[in-house]
């Protein structure tokens, strides 16, 4: 049974690093213990959780910037029109 829950445990881990590679930020892998494999679990989770943040902030910086553009062209275009 050892061997069956060691195998249990890395095929999710596995699984979820690859959904994790694939952007799927919401599948996360079970902690059954605090051991090794535990730990590993956790810290992939948490690396899933900080890639899905990171996502978010890059997102809101891209539109701040697209409304800066889009302001600075209007003033541009205000200024030189009569």
């Amino acid at each position: 049974t050892f061997s069956r829950n060691l195998n249990r445990s890395l095929k999710e881990l596995s699984e979820t690093a690859a959904e994790v590679g694939k952007g799927n930020f919401s599948h996360l892998a079970p902690v059954r213990s605090r051991d090794e494999l535990g730990q590993l679990a956790g810290a992939i989770n948490q690396m899933s959780r900080d890639l899905d943040n990171a996502r978010g902030q890059k997102a809101m910086a891209e539109n701040a910037s697209q409304t800066k553009t889009l302001f600075l062209a209007n003033m541009s275009h205000e200024i030189r029109t009569p």
